[in-house]
């Protein structure tokens, strides 16, 4: 069995959509690497640790509490020894962090299957949430959780815009399955659809 062909077509724009949706996962990437890394080695330096050092080799038997204070997330054991400030600034980095990387799975998903209803559309949003997420970190960062509402309110938008074109694309291909649809043909169908060829050898 053997594969030599296969063919994919995609709504005009579709690239776009492609584009917008690299573009999030490389800001994923990159805010976790600006706004967290750097200032996890800062706060958790060699000096902090140590006084960790005699706890951690009763505990594990490694001569020094690891610099960078893993595992500990912002709210753990080795947190409890930071001032309120240094806390709070942590904590406040790592959220910037955690809501993208609990948001941009299911979004990445939205763009790319809105995208099939209306490429234009999904690219659009696509980079809405791009800008979105921009804002909403240098916001958060600058001044604190209230700093954050213009990115979020950008991003909720575009995300509800997503999830409406996925809604209704969603209707749209399943119509087909519908004993009330003629010859399993989809009502009103005006949507651009993947089409897959394969060519087989056996």
């Amino acid at each position: 069995l053997s594969f030599s062909k296969m063919m994919i077509e995609l709504p005009e724009y579709y690239d776009l959509v492609v584009v917008s949706a690299a573009l999030l996962s490389i800001e994923c990437i990159l805010v976790g690497f600006f706004t967290i890394s750097g200032l996890r080695m800062k706060m958790f330096n060699k000096e902090f640790m140590s006084q960790f050092n005699e706890e951690h080799k009763k505990a594990t038997g490694e001569e020094e509490a690891p610099i960078g204070g893993y595992p500990d997330m912002g709210n753990g054991y080795y947190a409890k020894k930071l001032g309120y400030k240094e806390w709070y600034d942590f904590n406040v980095a790592q959220r910037v962090h955690y809501n993208f990387v609990e948001q941009v799975g299911p979004t990445l998903i939205l763009i790319l299957v809105a995208g099939l209803v209306c490429a234009k559309c999904a690219a659009i949003l696509g980079f809405a949430v791009v800008i979105g997420r921009f804002l909403y970190t240098i916001g958060y960062k600058m001044k604190g959780p209230k700093g954050r509402m213009i990115g979020a309110g950008i991003i909720d938008i575009a995300l509800l815009g997503l999830m409406g074109l996925c809604l209704y694309g969603t209707y749209k291909w399943t119509c087909k399955y519908c004993p009330c649809s003629k010859k399993g043909e989809i009502p009103n169908a005006d949507l651009q659809i993947i089409e897959f060829r394969f060519t087989l050898y056996f």
